[in-house]
């Protein structure tokens, strides 16, 4: 699938990166945090790649975070976003919904900025009021300096 120009993330794949060292063993585990209103916990294996859960409690009903995760364009709501490239509905049924979303971020480190696209299935289930859903998927991950993954049985990322 293409994105159209306009709302597309840019790419230029000219630069040549070189590969990310293995991570220190002592980077492995889980971390956790509780404080006030959020209680966080970090895991990873062997690797870079790390499984996030966040359980915290918003002053809001569940129906207007779960909007805000759902919007169309929610990239104002999250710093690391700074763009939704497109969105397919890839399936749609009432109160269910399954949306291949391209996320575009940028990252800074001294003078050199690289903008890295994300692309995810999100899943928005609002059958059940009382249990409303968001799934995030990663399909794959692109950035300009030409690294590319590809990851497709990650599992779910983030639920809320």
């Amino acid at each position: 699938m293409s994105p159209s120009a306009r709302n597309s993330c840019s790419e230029d794949d000219s630069v040549s990166v070189l590969p990310l060292p293995e991570l220190p063993a002592s980077q492995q585990g889980t971390s956790s945090i509780s404080k006030g209103n959020y209680k966080a916990s970090v895991s990873n294996a062997a690797g870079y790649l790390c499984h996030i859960e966040l359980e915290c409690d918003f002053d809001v009903t569940p129906q207007v975070v779960f909007d805000i995760f759902c919007h169309p364009d929610n990239a104002g709501a999250f710093r690391d976003i700074k763009m939704v490239g497109y969105r397919k509905v890839k399936s749609q049924e009432p109160g269910y919904k399954v949306v291949e979303v391209e996320q575009c971020g940028e990252l800074r480190v001294l003078w050199i900025s690289r903008i890295f696209r994300t692309y995810l299935d999100v899943t928005e289930d609002s059958r059940d009021p009382e249990c409303l859903k968001t799934d995030f998927k990663l399909l794959r991950s692109v950035s300009n300096m030409g690294l590319g993954v590809s990851n497709s049985d990650l599992g779910v990322l983030g639920r809320l």
